[in-house]
């Protein structure tokens, strides 16, 4: 396992899967604040939900057929997280 995660596109791909997680956050909670109770605000959060499973997906179709399960680990857990985040605002 440590030769896996020792190859750059697996190091890459570990951080970019959590980067798209916060750069989701970062905007769903940018238009929460700028736009308090508006309902563009679900509209820009699903939109910011559908291009992050867009980039997810992206990062897993790069992967070698064999990448690593710490890899496709830290993927699922930032698709499980975007759509958690995405929730609320769906929701209420």
């Amino acid at each position: 396992m440590r030769e896996e995660l020792n190859r750059p596109l697996n190091w890459r791909t570990l951080t970019v899967a959590f980067l798209i997680w916060a750069a989701h956050f970062a905007v769903s909670y940018a238009a929460e604040l700028i736009l308090p109770g508006n309902p563009a605000v679900r509209w820009i959060a699903l939109a910011a939900a559908l291009a992050a499973f867009a980039a997810v997906a992206l990062c897993w179709r790069r992967l070698e057929p064999q990448g690593s399960p710490v890899v496709k680990l830290a993927l699922a857990i930032a698709s499980m997280a975007i759509a958690y985040q995405t929730l609320p605002a769906l929701i209420g």
